[in-house]
């Protein structure tokens, strides 16, 4: 697709600049060494210094400093590296670089406008990925303009206005519901080498409308967060991907692509994410808005970090099975924004759910860390839950250490505290914790500790979660009770029954709850397995029902890590 240096030239005449985009940084430069007027090299010098802009590679800074010596393209990539922009008031207040040079000053003003034109929401909402049959690929701004009537009907066209008739009907099934723009896809078709087709442009116009018109959308960086897909019957459908992910990494250093799982292809982490093509699009949303975090594709101000807070604790608490370390740079991106001087208990939250995360993830050392800074910041303030929560993480911590002489110090008084304050929350934790200490204690021969203690404990914690009225909880709760059953009392009529109870709870009490219904069934059928494992080796015996015990079979990949 990209032009040759007569069709080049043909566009300088024609003043179609924004087709610069299909040229070679070698053809600009050989341009701008020849015969060319001064506004016609002063284009193709902005155009230089956007795609430098946009990646920072040496080749570009060496081709930039041969036309410009003076310290211009270290001045530039002073102002614009240091620091991320995508805004247009974050464009420097007077100039890029000054210069006596007449020429390099009017460069200056035109890369200035290049990059208000780049930085403006109405006039860049995104980038519509393309790839020519020779497998060059290419990135096209587009921007959205209002339906001039309530009856007009949402088209997509070219600069010329043009519509692009093979768009226009995916256009509009792309666009969110309830949402009427045209779109202007930043080209002239009667130039373009190859005919623009097929309907991987859906995705990235999807998420621009998104970020325009939905408040609770984070408003990513719309040049860090690049997008190619089909979107049809309200799922993702896989596209040819890699020549665009390969013009992604080219022209955009710092970008990610998000594009539909596919076979075929599967592209670095670092620059891309792959989305399912299984889930409904209102899954997906939510998918690309952790992506988006994680990959610090947005910088949270106080009102969106306290938004997406509750997410997170819900997450880290009872949906998350998997990706910590996915979920700590959510955090660390989300966290940042709320100061402790602001919203002490909030800030306190974060710190406590990093602890967590760190526990989850099995890196012990550092969830200790992270509880005992918790643990100061709570008692500086006077937070007493806070301190006894931390406390309880904190016996969590240490059985994961074995560290069961450090629990038996502390449990008593830990729960004289706990029943002082009298609040069933602090206690579910509780209870729920000491019958995992119990049971791993007493399986490694600890003294004090008991397997009796333990189904008490457990059984605790369900009430407290009934009381409570959190169905999530008490899921977790009553999961617990069939584990102990799973591994002290494996096929007995008891380890039966309290794998009935819980199923029956995840069925009926979790409809609206469904990742954390998927992980408790999850965990409810590893242990079921595990009971019947364990029943074998014990007692010899078979399970009743072989059926339903293949039926028990794990995802793949999943079926291994409780072996």
């Amino acid at each position: 697709m990209m032009y040759s240096p007569l069709v080049l030239r043909k566009i300088l005449m024609n003043e179609q600049y924004p087709a610069l985009l299909f040229c070679s940084a070698d053809d600009l430069d050989r341009q701008l060494s020849g015969n060319l007027t001064s506004e016609q090299k002063i284009v193709i010098a902005a155009e230089l210094f956007v795609r430098y802009y946009l990646n920072p590679a040496e080749e570009l800074k060496t081709l930039l400093k041969k036309h410009f010596p003076a310290g211009e393209v270290d001045d530039f990539h002073a102002v614009f590296h240091a620091d991320p922009f995508d805004r247009v008031d974050q464009l420097p207040g007077d100039f890029i670089w000054q210069s006596d040079d007449a020429f390099s000053s009017a460069c200056e003003k035109a890369v200035r406008k290049r990059l208000e034109e780049l930085f403006s929401e109405e006039k860049t909402a995104g980038f519509i990925p393309v790839c020519s049959p020779d497998g060059q690929g290419f990135f096209i701004p587009f921007h959205f303009i209002p339906c001039g009537s309530d009856g007009e009907v949402p088209d997509i066209s070219d600069l010329n206005g043009i519509p692009i008739t093979a768009w226009s009907d995916a256009y509009r099934q792309a666009l969110p519901q309830d949402t009427r723009f045209h779109c202007i896809v930043h080209c002239y078709q009667d130039i373009l080498p190859d005919p623009l087709t097929g309907p991987s442009f859906m995705l990235p116009v999807w998420l621009a409308a998104l970020r325009k018109t939905d408040p609770d959308f984070p408003r990513y960086n719309r040049l860090r967060l690049l997008a190619t897909g089909e979107i049809r019957d309200d799922r993702l459908v896989p596209v040819d991907t890699e020549a665009k992910y390969d013009a992604s990494k080219e022209r955009f250093a710092a970008a990610v692509l998000l594009y539909p799982e596919n076979s075929q292809f599967e592209g670095k982490p670092r620059f891309s994410q792959n989305l399912s093509c299984s889930r409904p699009m209102s899954r997906i949303r939510e998918d690309i808005c952790r992506t988006i975090e994680a990959r610090s594709l947005i910088y949270p101000d106080y009102s969106y970090a306290m938004h997406r807070l509750d997410s997170l604790e819900k997450e880290v608490r009872h949906d998350n099975c998997g990706r910590w370390e996915f979920m700590l740079d959510r955090l660390n991106n989300i966290t940042r924004a709320i100061l402790p001087a602001r919203n002490p208990e909030r800030h306190l939250l974060g710190m406590m759910l990093k602890g967590a995360v760190y526990c989850h993830m099995g890196d012990t050392p550092s969830a200790l860390e992270w509880n005992r800074k918790a643990k100061d910041f709570a008692a500086s303030r006077g937070m007493k839950k806070q301190l006894l929560r931390l406390e309880i993480e904190e016996l969590i911590d240490f059985q994961d250490l074995e560290d069961f002489d450090t629990v038996s110090k502390i449990k008593d008084q830990l729960a004289d505290n706990i029943e002082q304050v009298g609040d069933d929350d602090l206690r579910m934790r509780y209870y729920g914790t000491m019958g995992q200490v119990n049971a791993y204690a007493y399986l490694a021969g600890i003294d004090g500790f008991s397997e009796e203690r333990s189904l008490q404990c457990f059984e605790k914690a369900v009430r407290c979660a009934f009381r409570l009225d959190s169905d999530v909880e008490a899921a977790q709760d009553l999961n617990y009770v069939h584990l102990w059953h799973a591994v002290f009392k494996p096929g007995s009529t008891e380890e039966d029954q309290t794998w009935q109870d819980a199923g029956e709870h995840i069925r009926r009490q979790l409809k609206n709850h469904p990742e954390s219904a998927a992980k408790n069934n999850y965990y409810l059928r590893r242990q079921r397995a595990f009971a019947g494992y364990r029943n074998l080796l014990k007692n010899g015996s078979l399970p009743p029902d072989p059926v339903q015990f293949r039926s028990l079979r794990l995802p793949r990949g999943k079926a291994e890590d409780w072996l």
